[in-house]
């Protein structure tokens, strides 16, 4: 089990765990032999002033692919999520594609905005509610979320 934390110009190393090492190519994950906590810096500024938002910054490294191939689950949190022991006993059921967590998002105006958006990407909306943003899936299909999730 490994912790890989993505951070931005934004952050400095008081913000980031100090015992992490550094994966700045692709050619550093060989490190994973060594070390089971990583960071990855994305060289830009994020452009949006809500921060929650900028946790989605993973979304736009370009070796993300190459990182998790190494796995057999991704578990991708927000930074407020507190994760227990328990879930390294947890496996999806062969049966489910992704589990993903619970989230507070029925008020009736995003339920609405993502029938619209569903409907300008030409994508059926299943009328899902409160799906959130912790997800616990196998890497193939956590990279075709990623890419759904940043194209749109």
């Amino acid at each position: 089990v490994d912790l890989l934390a993505y951070y931005s110009d934004e952050l400095t190393g008081e913000d980031l765990p100090r015992d992490c090492t550094e994966i700045v190519s692709i050619s550093d994950l060989e490190l994973f032999k060594e070390s089971h906590c990583f960071t990855r810096k994305i060289q830009e500024q994020t452009l949006f002033d809500y921060k929650l938002v900028n946790e989605f910054i993973f979304l736009r490294d370009d070796q993300l692919e190459n990182i998790v191939s190494r796995y057999d689950y991704i578990v991708r949190t927000d930074s407020d999520t507190f994760i227990t022991p328990r879930v390294f006993d947890w496996k999806i059921p062969p049966e489910i594609d992704v589990i993903f967590g619970w989230g507070a998002y029925s008020h009736s105006f995003n339920i609405q905005q993502l029938v619209r958006i569903a409907e300008e990407l030409g994508w059926n909306c299943q009328g899902m509610k409160n799906v959130g943003s912790a997800w616990m899936v196998k890497p193939g299909n956590f990279i075709r979320l990623i890419k759904k999730t940043r194209d749109s």
